[in-house]
């Protein structure tokens, strides 16, 4: 499971240009969300792939390439809504990753095998599908029978089409360690190239609003540190940190030496609605 030396350059540069112009303003991470409920406040789980196209409020490709263009970061985190209900969305990526950004595309896998010709497998580009626990687990906080197998195919289908998959674990404040390390060990079975773990928005305000919230931090630390590459612990950290809302974690140049500098920088995002 290696991190792609090239992001990490894009991000090291990143950071680089944060720290000489001293522009805090300066993101290294962008997201869009270019799918959102009509009649409600856009959520952070998936919305699900049954749900009527009347229901859905969708943003035109131009619109979002556009927004890309005016920011300077590096990656491009698609997501909001199930990005696979947009009728663009391959056309989108592969916009986007024509500017030279690093695009990952976070899905929940239910549309993928019927929607991935229209994507392009480049170094550029991560297929991410969202998982909230073991097979059990996974269904019961989706609601849906099934939907942990259809995330499974899903990857399987774009590891057989030659794309690069990233499994994007939402970690509860009672997330069983035991099962996001089964978990974890399944999907390196099946060849995954990236694992990130990220804090479920509920999880971020118990730990706020409860005083005895340090055990259920070292819980998700532990979780976190089970992935086993240490550049893609610093990017999911990057990666939460740039979530609207959470709170800023802060990481020391120190650790983050050995040619991974920029993973590990805490960012605002931009947020596209």
């Amino acid at each position: 499971m290696r991190f792609p030396l090239r992001l990490t350059a894009d991000l090291a540069l990143g950071l680089a240009t944060k720290t000489l112009r001293g522009a805090d303003s300066h993101r290294l991470i962008l997201h869009l969300a270019p799918v959102a409920r009509a009649a409600a406040p856009r959520e952070t789980q998936a919305v699900s792939s049954r749900m009527d196209a009347s229901d859905l409020q969708l943003l035109s490709s131009d619109f979002c390439l556009d927004a890309v263009r005016r920011s300077s970061a590096p990656v491009v985190w698609i997501g909001g809504g199930e990005p696979l209900l947009h009728p663009e969305i391959g056309r989108l990526a592969r916009r986007i990753v024509d500017t030279g950004r690093h695009v990952f595309v976070h899905i929940d896998g239910a549309c993928l095998r019927r929607r991935i010709h229209e994507f392009r497998p480049v170094s550029r580009l991560f297929l991410t599908v969202q998982f909230e626990g073991f097979e059990q687990g996974h269904d019961r906080r989706a609601r849906r029978e099934g939907a942990f197998r259809q995330a499974v195919d899903g990857i399987r289908t774009a590891k057989l089409s030659g794309f690069l998959v990233c499994a994007h674990f939402v970690a509860h404040s009672d997330t069983d360690l035991a099962e996001l390390e089964q978990l974890r060990r399944y999907l390196e079975a099946r060849d995954v190239d990236g694992f990130v773990v990220v804090s479920a928005n509920n999880f971020l305000r118990e730990t706020s609003q409860q005083k005895e919230s340090e055990p259920l931090r070292r819980r998700f630390h532990a979780a976190r540190a089970q992935i086993r590459s240490r550049r893609w612990q610093l990017f999911s950290r990057l990666l939460e940190s740039s979530l609207p809302a959470a709170k800023f974690l802060g990481v020391s140049h120190q650790e983050l030496g050995s040619g991974v500098a920029a993973t590990a920088a805490c960012e605002e995002s931009v947020q596209v609605s």
